[in-house]
């Protein structure tokens, strides 16, 4: 409902600005013009932020995501281990292997490609997020459940 109201808002809006833009006295067509360059610019600086962003990911930006993870995974692991529940030791496990995979694929694309990650394809850069996306959120899912208890 929210949606469909924003969206008719939306159209309204953009129909004002046409009708105004061609239909409108000297003022309103001079505003018109006015918050179209407006737009415009707002879509070219969104768009050089994303170049930018994707620049900043091939450089390495969020490599060091990977070492603040296994820090994090340090310090629950004595948390797990005075917990003497089972099923949150198998669950920290399968995080330090997930980890552990993650180091792995990034020591090998670094022996492959002379140690410059930006000789990465995307599919590699995509596995790495991904596995390192799904890293975090199981993290998150057991220091919650490390609070519980």
């Amino acid at each position: 409902m929210i949606r469909f109201l924003f969206k008719l808002f939306l159209s309204l809006v953009v129909l004002l600005l046409v009708y105004n833009y061609f239909l409108g006295t000297p003022e309103e067509k001079s505003t018109s013009k006015k918050i179209f360059g407006e737009v415009i610019h707002l879509g070219k600086s969104s768009w050089d932020l994303l170049r930018a962003e994707k620049q900043k990911l091939r450089d390495g930006k969020y490599d060091m995501a990977i070492d603040k993870v296994s820090q994090l995974l340090d310090g629950i692991e004595t948390a797990v281990n005075n917990s003497d529940n089972p099923n949150l030791s198998e669950q920290y496990q399968h995080l330090t292997e997930k980890r552990d995979q993650l180091l792995k694929l990034e020591q090998a694309s670094g022996a492959l490609h002379g140690n410059e990650v930006n000789t990465l394809t995307e599919k590699e850069k995509m596995e790495r997020l991904k596995l390192l996306k799904s890293l975090l959120s199981e993290t998150e899912l057991l220091m919650n459940q490390l609070e519980n208890r």
